[in-house]
């Protein structure tokens, strides 16, 4: 969607992207125009957008965009979290989901951040009265070799040592990744993807 200052003197507008016209939504006499057009491939693209004015003046302008189609789906009555891109699973990864009192939340969330080799801070919740203040990196640490956060409130995608607890609910809310899979699935998951979690 664009949004323009005034277009009360525009006679047409055109867009084009990666060099070729598409069609725009667009009204005179209104500020804003949309395109909405499926089937981009993932990765770099340009857009250009060119204006003529009631006076038969040309402006233009032009930028880059990037299209990434990953989003993943977490099946929690199969303990399977999986990644599409472009609409076809790509990576699948058996998990351990969230106890009946501590549930993974339902809904679409977001990836809003990655570590590699994460600290584990203590939540202060009533499961980590007893655990440190702080553990770092490593095998042992509870997020395992990789995390990645969602936007639900502590909830992250994660490694762990305890392969025992994968496929079966026994976390706190976390979607846990045994080590020696979360390491192949980290660099699958952008910043920003979609994460849809359903029953």
């Amino acid at each position: 969607k664009f949004k323009l200052k005034d277009n009360s003197a525009i006679n047409s507008m055109k867009l084009f992207i990666d060099d070729k016209e598409v069609s725009l939504n667009h009204t005179l006499g209104k500020n804003d125009a949309s395109y909405n057009q499926p089937g981009l491939l993932d990765g770099k693209h340009t857009a250009r957008i060119e204006i003529v004015d009631a006076a038969n003046n040309t402006s233009d302008k032009k930028w880059a965009f990037n299209v990434d189609t990953t989003r993943l789906v977490l099946r929690q009555s199969q303990f399977t979290l999986y990644v599409y891109k472009a609409g076809k699973v790509i990576k699948s990864v058996r998990v351990a989901v969230g106890q009946p009192e501590w549930p993974t939340p339902m809904g679409t969330w977001k990836v809003v951040g990655k570590d590699e080799m994460p600290w584990w801070h203590n939540p202060h919740k009533s499961w980590s009265a007893s655990m440190p203040e702080s553990i770092p990196p490593g095998v042992s640490n509870p997020l395992g070799l990789r995390a990645m956060y969602l936007s639900a409130e502590a909830v992250a995608i994660h490694g762990t040592s305890n392969y025992g607890s994968i496929g079966t609910a026994a976390s706190h809310g976390c979607i846990r990744v045994a080590n020696s899979d979360v390491v192949g699935l980290y660099p699958f998951v952008p910043v920003g993807a979609p994460v849809e979690i359903v029953p």
